[in-house]
């Protein structure tokens, strides 16, 4: 309120408050991932609830908001989405999904794609019905709004591309760094 030259703590009612992802929905609401799982604040800060519960020990709690304003959670080893962001979690999880590991959604359509044991996995429909597309273990996604899909590949050994929605991936080729490994 007067330029950040003074801070208040925030987490009124957050238990161990260990922050793994924040993201802000608006002016005063804001959702934050710890290990005892999903908050919101609708206060900018002051009060918190709890609004999924995480009770496994997988540590991995991150969410996605859709273009309506919908949410998508991975915790206790499922997923979940919210079409308001704060109550109505529904299971969407694909039975090969891999937990723990991160979900993608593109924000122009909201398709989601993840990571499961028989492909990498994409939704057309917010996880009503998955498909298997070919194997690949993506550690973080770019999607481009003309439709290209550019991920890192898990081990981060190279870049793959896709602009047909993950059905197919080419692997990008980087160029040689030049002569003295300096660029100019």
């Amino acid at each position: 309120k007067n330029g950040g030259q003074t801070w208040n703590i925030s987490s009124e009612g957050i238990q161990k408050a260990e922050i793994y992802d924040a993201q802000f929905f608006s002016d005063s609401v804001y959702l934050v991932t710890t290990p005892t799982g999903l908050w919101r604040t609708t206060n900018k800060g002051l009060d918190w609830n709890r609004i999924l519960e995480r009770n496994t020990a997988c540590n991995t709690v991150n969410f996605e908001k859709t273009s309506t304003g919908g949410l998508v959670a991975n915790k206790n080893k499922k997923l979940y989405y919210s079409p308001n962001a704060v109550d109505g979690f529904i299971d969407i999880s694909e039975p090969h999904f891999i937990s723990g590991l991160k979900f993608f959604i593109n924000p122009s359509n909201d398709h989601l794609f993840l990571n499961g044991t028989q492909g990498f996995l994409r939704s057309f429909n917010l996880g009503q019905s998955w498909e298997s597309t070919p194997y690949v273990q993506i550690e973080e996604m770019v999607f481009h709004p003309d439709g290209r899909m550019i991920g890192i590949e898990q081990d981060n050994k190279y870049l793959l591309l896709s602009d047909n929605e993950g059905l197919t991936w080419d692997t990008v080729t980087m160029p040689a760094p030049p002569e003295g490994g300096k660029a100019d």
